[in-house]
């Protein structure tokens, strides 16, 4: 089959997040099933590069629109930058012939093909801009008329390739039913669970870059992710006051970009400082920033306990990369964190928004190391099991080929 997998996320020059690691491992995976594979991405670059070899995959780079607009240049130039996709996806069909195309919800790549373009697609939900503005709620929500404006863009340009698209891939049940509630589904629909290489993941200790970031003969709580109010890591920084005052020699260690989604505003790298100076736990943070897409599978090493403390989550990438490094994880409930991770068997979760409730797990895995010990086992043994990467491209190209024959009936 000759699939094209469309993502302003790719790396490694666009090495954003989840979405471009999903896409990366998804285009690799189905590359190994014999498939054909085409990734169009983003660029910062002036002109479309490509096409360029990444092993097996095709990519190409689209230039993104700068365009600022008084302010609205935001959700705007999600709209040009859907119509030069669309003029690339229509030389490529015509080229390669084309069959089948995978979108994401995020930012409405597949807004002017969903008009133009005649080769059936399929959208992959994530989560769309508006519910991220939504869930980091706070300046996004006070920014005045103009981040009205632009959330209702937003809505407009992510949601049209939905409502016109006849076939839906959502990582978990949560999401599709909050996607049906909120825009409305219609068509095939399936839940197909995102996988992970977890040969690439070595369970255990990583002594030496426990020693670079001054945690070693610490006890060790990791958090994998953008430094975002959605996330819950001030929700975070919060909890670590109760634990590190039961477990002075706990360390916190915090890899990802920063965020300007602070409460009120501003860095919420700073904000959390601000928690933790407040109450003298200043020495127990650690902020490693950036984590680039090859050096993802390492860092697990750091960790004696994984930590996703999301208010809301479709299924955190991290989940899986955590289980396949055998990590014990306390996630939330606000989400399809459930879906993979059940309370009292490879993890604990807790509500959302309570820093209390998180202390409390934290400091039960904290307290006994043969609970942790359990809880990695079997955590290492469903991602071997249950997530692999070729389930997962399996799953994708089952919907691929449903969509192309024609039947639409709702599998879950």
């Amino acid at each position: 089959m000759k699939i094209a997998l469309i993502s302003a996320e790719y790396p490694p020059e666009t090495d954003f997040g989840g979405l471009g690691s999903y896409v990366y491992k998804l285009a690799h995976a189905l590359s190994v099933l014999g498939h054909r594979v085409t990734v169009v991405s983003s660029t910062s670059h002036g002109k479309t590069i490509g096409p360029h070899a990444d092993g097996p995959v095709t990519v190409y780079r689209v230039p993104r629109p700068r365009y600022d607009l008084a302010g609205l240049g935001r959700s705007v130039n999600n709209i040009f930058y859907s119509i030069r996709v669309n003029r690339l996806l229509g030389r490529l069909i015509h080229e390669q012939g084309i069959e089948v195309i995978q979108f994401p919800d995020y930012r409405g790549e597949g807004l002017a093909y969903s008009f133009l373009g005649r080769t059936p697609y399929v959208v992959r939900f994530s989560m769309p801009r508006w519910l991220v503005d939504e869930l980091n709620c706070g300046p996004a929500c006070r920014n005045g008329p103009r981040m009205r404006i632009n959330r209702a863009i937003d809505w407009w340009v992510e949601n049209t390739p939905v409502r016109r698209c006849r076939a839906f891939i959502f990582p978990s049940r949560d999401i599709m039913n909050l996607m049906g509630r909120r825009v409305g589904v219609h068509g095939l629909c399936r839940v197909i669970y995102p996988g992970v290489n977890a040969d690439q993941f070595k369970p255990g200790a990583d002594l030496e870059l426990r020693r670079e970031y001054g945690v070693e003969g610490s006890s060790t709580v990791l958090y994998v992710g953008r430094l975002e109010f959605r996330k819950g890591v001030h929700i975070l920084a919060e909890a670590a006051v109760g634990v590190v005052r039961r477990f002075p020699n706990t360390r916190f260690v915090f890899a990802g970009a920063d965020s300007e989604s602070a409460p009120g505003g501003g860095s919420m790298q700073a904000y959390m400082e601000q928690i933790a100076d407040r109450n003298g736990i200043r020495e127990s943070f650690r902020f490693i920033g950036n984590i680039k897409h090859h050096d993802v599978a390492r860092i697990y090493g750091l960790g004696d306990v994984l930590v996703v403390p999301s208010l809301y989550e479709n299924l955190a990438n991290v989940l899986l990369e955590g289980m396949a490094a055998g990590l014990p994880i306390v996630t939330t409930s606000g989400g399809g964190s459930p879906e993979v991770v059940i309370h009292g068997t490879n993890g604990l979760v807790v509500p959302p928004g309570d820093p209390q409730s998180l202390a409390d797990a934290l400091s039960d895995l904290l307290a006994d190391p043969r609970l942790r010990e359990r809880y990695g086992h079997a955590n290492r043994k469903k991602a071997l099991e249950e997530l692999s990467l070729e389930r997962m491209a399996r799953e994708s190209v089952e919907v691929y080929a449903e969509l192309l024959g024609g039947t639409h009936v709702q599998r879950v």
